[in-house]
């Protein structure tokens, strides 16, 4: 006759030979639990934080290496009566995809093909070799489950009855809870071992805007006339594993809706050709999405409920400056040149030279011509900008430590001077004098 009682075992490492199906082993070796579901295969349930496990009788004692407090299980209802009913139909204890089973052999010489309640003896199960007679009786223990599998030949136990969750919390079993009647070995073993992991929400969609024309950034002189040719990438939502325990990703099947192109807050069509003004200008668009069509999948298999909704992704954006251009009588020069400059007033235009865009208490520097007799060091700034510092390179020191910022006087001069595709008003600065060619740091605004 079999032996129906719970087969543990410990060892330092997963034997290769002396296995049998439906085994559980215990490896100090990896600290990892297995079910053999063969000779030679196995399924790890738990793994990497085992500290122990023993046996006593049908009873499982794990103790944890992270401080998780003693689990203890009671596997007794898997072989309650097993042996009475072995008497009664010559049957043997086996192992069925990791499940006790009794499987009939000797003297039932067909398959059983049907269960039946005896309704004159409540709780006793008839097992039936045809509709005509009756072959074998089996008197299981109260709630016992008892099902026969679809070769007909085989009658696999559970637990007979809900095994209370006392004192731990551990894979999907959490202190309080319970474990129903009618659970295989198998199902206890994942309960215990391998938490269910929802997936989530990794990224909502995506729309990422792009242009050609213009830069990010960029300063554009004002009254110019920029075009800004605009397009987008449109990027699928994602659902991912909820932490590192479950590598998981898929596309969620957001389908991209409409697409809009918005100049500050207007929309607006591509290309777009605004007459630039003075400050930031910005470019955005926006996609609608539709909701997820994808199910995601928990990490044991199953569909998760996660889901996106519709709704509106909006973009990165791109800026451009609208700034006025500055004219000196001089040339541009570095804000490190600290070499002496030999600027020729004959070079420069009439009208002075347009240096680069700068933006507001931003540092430029100029190199001026040695001064005339009728001009200074002078400069043409925009109607309502100010110099807010002139700081003069100091021929002993080699450095920009002379202040003149005083020196530079507003001449009550208005001149006008081409600005981007128009014109705009100017005032003259001046520092009047007789010093020699020199270079100058500013900052206005």
């Amino acid at each position: 006759m079999a032996n129906p009682s719970l087969r543990f075992r410990k060892v330092s490492s997963y034997p290769t030979s002396g296995v049998t199906q439906g085994d559980i082993i215990f490896c100090t070796g990896d600290h990892t639990i297995y079910l053999a579901t063969g000779s030679t295969s196995k399924e790890a349930f738990y793994g990497g934080n085992v500290k122990s496990v023993t046996q006593q009788d049908d009873k499982l004692t794990f103790t944890f290496m992270d401080g998780t407090k003693d689990l203890v299980v009671d596997f007794s209802g898997f072989n309650s009566s097993l042996e009475a009913l072995e008497t009664a139909v010559n049957a043997k204890v086996s192992s069925v995809d990791g499940i006790k089973a009794i499987e009939v052999i000797g003297t039932v010489t067909e398959p059983i093909v049907s269960l039946k309640i005896d309704e004159n003896t409540p709780g006793r199960v008839l097992l039936e070799q045809d509709g005509n007679g009756l072959r074998a009786d089996y008197l299981p223990k109260a709630g016992t489950d008892i099902a026969v599998n679809e070769s007909n030949e085989k009658i696999s136990v559970s637990t007979a009855e809900k095994i209370k969750v006392m004192g731990v919390t551990v894979g999907n079993l959490s202190n309080g809870g319970e474990i129903p009647a009618g659970k295989s070995l198998t199902e206890i073993l994942k309960m215990i071992f391998q938490k269910t992991i929802d997936a989530k929400v990794g990224a909502n969609p995506s729309v990422t805007l792009k242009a050609t024309g213009i830069t990010n950034g960029a300063l554009v002189e004002v009254n110019a006339a920029v075009t800004a040719t605009l397009s987008h990438d449109y990027s699928d939502g994602k659902f991912v594993g909820a932490d590192s325990a479950y590598s998981y990703s898929q596309a969620a099947g957001c389908a991209k809706g409409t697409v809009k192109y918005f100049y500050n807050g207007n929309e607006i069509t591509s290309p777009h050709t605004p007459t630039v003004t003075e400050g930031s200008h910005q470019y955005k668009c926006t996609a609608a999405y539709g909701a997820s069509t994808n199910t995601p999948k928990k990490n044991d298999g199953t569909n998760s409920a996660v889901k996106i909704a519709a709704g509106t992704a909006t973009s990165n954006t791109i800026t451009i400056y609208g700034r006025y251009p500055v004219y000196a009588y001089g040339v541009q020069s570095g804000v490190s040149d600290t070499t002496a400059p030999t600027v020729n007033e004959s070079t420069i235009p009439s009208d002075g030279n347009k240096l680069a865009l700068v933006n507001d208490n931003t540092q430029f520097g100029v190199a001026f011509p040695a001064m005339a007799t009728a001009r200074g060091y002078r400069i043409l700034l925009q109607k309502g900008k100010t110099i807010k510092k002139a700081m003069a390179l100091n021929g002993l020191t080699g450095k920009y430590d002379l202040d003149v910022t005083s020196k530079f006087l507003n001449a009550k001069q208005n001149f006008t001077r081409p600005c981007g595709d128009g014109t705009a008003t100017y005032y003259l600065w001046e520092y009047a004098g007789s010093e020699g060619a020199n270079r100058v740091i500013f900052t206005i605004g």
